[in-house]
């Protein structure tokens, strides 16, 4: 009976996600998979020794957890690529968000004939920094949208060929230019941030199964502590629980890691 467990997760795909964050949803299914086939080879040990009820009923929780499994697999996939591609996208929209304020910023040295050389300078240099900061800009190390603007608001403010007005000026093509992409931003990351939720929810009820089946399972094991032989067996099969329930625990974490990370880019 309990062969099929191993039959459930043979040749099943597992997850691809972000490399670059902390616990990944592909080593959390992996590992899964390796916890639950080691029960489902514990437990056959006692198959023997079970009634037809306690089989039945044991396996009838196998499959809950199974299909919770599969449901918490899925949506961490789903997460993680809504993961990667917002911070992509993300990526995508500064290098838009630059290209525009470099061009904005270009058009104002030919409005403004009656820049002195000095003045030309100085703007020409800050838009080959921003060039630079396009170029460099890569989903593992991204600012904000309000660290960028602040970055780039401290460089226009430390302009020294440029009087207070002109200052000014070039503050609001920035803020301009930088509110044009903000909505865009906001709605991607709240999407992504959702589907970490969707599937924190899942996970939450697939630990919920697992404790309900560790009490079953405890219990049954007790009945059979008086037969020779069981009392490794019950430690063996609560070890590895133990060891599931902290997987679970670990993944919990690492999506609450990237829901703090994705709000960030809120403010």
């Amino acid at each position: 009976v309990f062969s099929l467990v191993a039959l459930f997760f043979l040749g099943r795909a597992t997850i691809s996600y972000g490399k670059s964050f902390y616990h990944s949803a592909k080593t959390f299914a992996a590992n899964v998979q390796k916890d639950l086939l080691t029960i489902e080879k514990k437990l056959k040990k006692i198959e023997k020794d079970l009634s037809n009820k306690e089989r039945e009923h044991l396996m009838e929780e196998i499959n809950k957890i199974h299909g919770e499994f599969i449901k918490v697999r899925d949506a961490l996939k789903d997460a993680d690529n809504h993961f990667d591609t917002a911070l992509q996208n993300l990526v995508n929209k500064y290098k838009s968000f630059i290209n525009n304020l470099i061009a904005e910023y270009r058009n104002y040295l030919n409005i403004h004939t009656n820049l002195n050389q000095d003045q030309k300078d100085e703007l020409n240099t800050l838009i080959r920094n921003l060039g630079s900061k396009r170029d460099n800009l890569h989903p593992n190390n991204l600012p904000t949208p309000k660290e960028l603007y602040n970055d780039i608001s401290k460089k226009i403010n430390g302009l020294q060929r440029f009087n207070d007005n002109q200052k000014h000026e070039l503050t609001n093509i920035l803020k301009t230019t930088h509110n044009n992409i903000i909505n865009d931003i906001h709605k991607e990351i709240q999407e992504a941030i959702n589907k970490y939720e969707s599937a924190k929810a899942l996970l939450i009820k697939f630990y919920q199964y697992e404790l309900i089946f560790k009490g079953d399972i405890n219990l049954t094991l007790r009945r059979l502590l008086n037969v020779p032989g069981h009392r490794k067996g019950d430690v063996t099969i609560s070890s590895a629980l133990n060891i599931l329930k902290t997987r679970i625990v670990d993944a919990e974490r690492s999506i609450d890691n990237k829901i703090t990370f994705l709000k960030r880019f809120l403010n």
